[in-house]
This record gives C-alpha cells, structure tokens and sequence, in this order.
C-alpha cells in the first residue's frame, strides 16, 4: 500500500472543477467501497491500539522508495506492516481512524499544496477501504492458520494496486499519456514492496502471538528492513539517473546524425 504519496509540480495543478474533481476522487472511491462492503462495520476497537497504530504507520512511513514517472515522485513506504497488523487487531473504523490520522501530518507539509494532501490522504482512505473489504471476505482471519495469511496477502496487494492505480490516473490527468515501462515501473515495485511488507508483518504477528517477548526480536528484523529499503530507494534513484543520461545521450546522438 502502499503508502504511495503523489508530488505534482506546482506548474501542473489548475484550480479548476476537474482539479478539484481530482482531489476528491479517492474519498468518493473509499466511501462508495465503505457503502457497499463495510456500512454495518462501525466499531472503532480497542482506543490504545489505534493509538498504536498511529505511531506505527508514522514510523514506518520514514523508510520510503521513490519512483519518478514524468517528474513525478510515485513514494512507497513500510506502511503495509502496520496495516497488516491493523487488519488482524483492529475493526475497520479503527485502522481507517489510525490510517488517515496517521497521514494527516501531509497537512503539514508546507512543500506541498493543499489539494495534493487531500488526493494523498483519500488515497489512503481508498486503500484501507479496499484492504478491509477483500480482508472481510475470508471466513478464517486466525493469525495462526496459514488462510489467514493468504487473506492479508490479497487485501494488501488489492489495496496497493488501487492505489497505484489512482496516482496513475492523476499523473495521465495532470501530464497525458503513460508508456507501457513507466506503468510497469509504478506498479511492479509496489507489488513486491507490498508482497514483503505483508510478509514481515505477518512475521511479527505470529511471533507476539507466542510470545510478546518476541517484539525485541522483530525490532532488530525491523531496523534491518528499514536500512535495506533506505538503500534500495537510492539504487533506485541512481538508475533513474542512469536511464536519463542514456536518454540525453541518445538524443544527442541523434541530433548529431541528423543532417
């Protein structure tokens, strides 16, 4: 899920009513998904739990990979950790409370406009929304019963690819057509991102659920994770750059040619 995060350039926002449309796209699409799947789940849970979970998804929300698509920053985090745990601890209101309060510090981020953080948070929304309902579908959530995991898996890579699939449409919108490689490079990193993330949240769930004792052994597994993503978004960053020297090197290769 990804928490992916659109960064627009100032130059491509138009406060315009299909702007606006824009913004509030991803809040219709989660109160729509809400409506017809999720409209008799009102429950919030346990209040020290969403706390928790708030703390969770602001931690890991630090460790981010970033994939640009038409100078565009497509932003993936850790966040699908404390989702999976969210989705086995928590009722929806309560991991869609902890979510959105969670990616509420956007509205802090003065390099940001303010209809970009209301695209970014409904895209969290639409995420949690998405994730709960899939999850909801499975009768056998026990943490310990291998269908359980394969629930969590799918509602995580459901959620992602919604929410690949909503930045894909606001970068077409905002900068036209997208080639085959750049939707492939949005869309590939965060299925495997999310596949990971699922994974090693499902880990710790399993663990604690021995024994609580476990959490200092996931926080060793935690800060290795965080180290690895933080040096696999730089690898990514300097291929991109790679791609873009080729890119001018071809161009003025041809230039050249040309008589």
């Amino acid at each position: 899920m990804a928490a992916r995060r659109l960064r627009l350039p100032l130059n491509a926002v138009r406060h315009s009513p299909s702007t606006i449309g824009l913004w509030l796209l991803p809040w219709l699409l989660a109160a729509i998904v809400w409506l017809v799947f999720l409209r008799d789940e009102l429950t919030v849970g346990s209040l020290w739990l969403v706390g928790l979970l708030v703390v969770l998804f602001l931690i890991f929300e630090r460790a981010q990979l970033t994939v640009e698509v038409r100078k565009q920053t497509h932003a993936l985090s850790l966040s699908e950790i404390p989702l999976v745990v969210g989705l086995f601890l928590l009722p929806p209101v309560g991991l869609m409370a902890s979510r959105v309060f969670a990616g509420g510090r956007l509205l802090l981020d003065r390099r940001l406009l303010a209809g970009k953080q209301v695209f970014n948070l409904g895209v969290f929304a639409t995420e949690v929304a998405v994730a709960q309902a899939v999850f909801q579908v499975f009768p056998d959530r026990d943490i310990g019963t291998p269908q359980s995991w394969f629930a969590a898996l799918a509602a995580v890579l459901a959620a992602n690819l919604t929410g690949t699939a909503a930045v894909l449409f606001a970068v077409v919108v905002t900068s036209g057509a997208l080639d085959r490689r750049r939707v492939v490079g949005m869309t590939v990193p965060a299925l495997v991102t999310g596949a990971v993330n699922t994974t090693i949240g499902l880990l710790a769930l399993v663990v604690v659920n021995v024994s609580p004792w476990g959490a200092f052994l996931l926080a060793g597994l935690t800060l290795v994770a965080f180290v690895g993503y933080r040096a696999y978004g730089r690898f990514l960053r300097q291929h991109e750059n790679l791609n873009q020297v080729y890119d001018f090197s071809r161009s003025v290769e041809r230039a050249r040619s040309d008589p």
